[in-house]
């Protein structure tokens, strides 16, 4: 969280995935969150198969800070950092009959993109719904998950260097509602608008990573993992 003397933030829009950064091999990008017109949370997210260390961190956020938001003179008022794993790697629901996981070590955490916060509404939402109705919080899972699928998909492509990320994302809001864009990260479009957002993107790196991840499933090999930060 960061706070200037000017008003430079627009407090009424929001910067949502911001490439203008070198990518440096990975997929990195920059959020810009305004509370006021001095003060935003200005965030650097970087997904990477590696952990990379903080103070790489600290030299890319001043460097997005001054570089592309234009911010010299600025006071840092707080100060975060975390770790998002992003595998589609299974996690168990119900380690045991009378354990249900819940959050991040339950895999409501979006392969894709990290996000959990919707995922985690979600469940709740269900457990809720089971309790009135069945008395335990067990709900029940679906038996096929296409989102599921196609997060594996793309973290085959960005894992494999198919394609670079930001040229997929950035695709992906050129040729497309933001709307639209934004219920596919949410998981809540139909399968008409994936088909429709799948054939804004080259398709020839997810058509590899489609037959890779099938043939992974088949042999028991091919999960991926890779880590927000």
């Amino acid at each position: 969280m960061i706070t200037t003397r000017q008003p430079v933030f627009d407090a009424e829009a929001a910067t949502f995935m911001d490439f203008r950064i070198p990518q440096a091999g990975d997929v990195r990008f920059g959020y810009v969150l305004p509370f006021d017109t001095h003060t935003a949370l200005v965030e650097y997210t970087i997904f990477s198969p590696q952990l990379v260390s903080q103070s790489e961190y600290e030299v890319g956020l001043q460097r997005y800070i001054s570089g592309q938001l234009g911010i010299d003179q600025y006071d840092i008022t707080h100060v975060e950092y975390g770790i998002i794993p992003m595998s589609d790697v299974p996690l168990p629901l119900r380690p045991s009959p009378h354990v249900l996981n819940i959050g991040t070590a339950g895999g409501m955490s979006k392969p894709s993109t990290g996000y959990t916060f919707q995922r985690i509404q979600r469940q709740t939402r269900q457990i809720v719904a089971s309790l009135l109705k069945e008395g335990h919080p067990f709900y029940p899972q679906p038996l096929f998950n296409r989102h599921a699928l196609m997060d594996s998909i793309l973290l085959n492509v960005l894992d494999a260097g198919r394609m670079p990320g930001h040229r997929f994302f950035a695709n992906l809001f050129r040729h497309n509602p933001i709307q639209r864009v934004l219920r596919f990260l949410d998981e809540e479009t139909t399968i008409t608008e994936d088909m429709a957002l799948m054939s804004s993107v080259e398709l020839m790196p997810f058509v590899v990573a489609t037959l890779a991840v099938a043939w992974g499933r088949m042999s028991g090999l091919g999960r991926r993992a890779l880590e927000m930060g």
